[in-house]
């Protein structure tokens, strides 16, 4: 019987481990007039759109953010985390899986913003809504696509694709 109880036990602290473990992802980051807004997901499908630091997604608290190191800081239940950009997450066809932390495709507008997309298809919402602001703006801004070095046509394509949708008409691509 002890160990019918050890099992249990068990099987409940790996049960409520692995329901944490489902923490959030750092999909990317705008700066606009000095003031960082942020977006967050937890599953494929559940983004947050533009976050300002003390606002919540899903029960995360966005707490801190560091620019030089581009790391989010991330509270929930009074647990701290702290994401680097994309987590280092990509989609997959079966899912989320793991991969080293990828550099940002880094988005410049001439009107002065700048906006950091980590390489995760679940940006792409909140990149197009922020697309369609930039599109309505007259004279449209030229956005620059700089991505980084290795990075692939797809993950490039993706954004250029989202830019188009929302009616940008200028831009230009910066290689490394």
């Amino acid at each position: 019987m002890p160990k019918m109880k050890i099992i249990v036990a068990l099987v409940s602290f790996m049960t409520c481990a692995i329901a944490y473990a489902s923490d959030a992802i750092f999909q990317g980051y705008m700066m606009t007039s000095g003031k960082p807004l942020f977006v967050i997901s937890t599953d494929p499908g559940k983004t947050s759109g533009w976050l300002n630091v003390g606002q919540t997604f899903e029960g995360f608290l966005i707490f801190g953010f560091d620019g030089k190191s581009e790391t989010l800081t991330l509270d929930k239940d009074g647990r701290r985390q702290i994401l680097p950009l994309a987590n280092g997450r990509t989609a997959a066809a079966g899912g989320m899986s793991a991969s080293s932390p990828s550099k940002p495709i880094v988005i410049l507008v001439s009107n002065g913003e700048q906006i950091s997309v980590g390489n995760d298809a679940g940006m792409i919402d909140a990149l197009k809504i922020k697309f369609a602001t930039i599109a309505a703006i007259a004279p449209q801004p030229k956005v620059t696509l700089r991505p980084p070095s290795g990075s692939t046509i797809d993950s490039l394509k993706l954004v250029m694709d989202a830019a188009r949708e929302a009616g940008i008409k200028r831009f230009d691509i910066s290689m490394p």
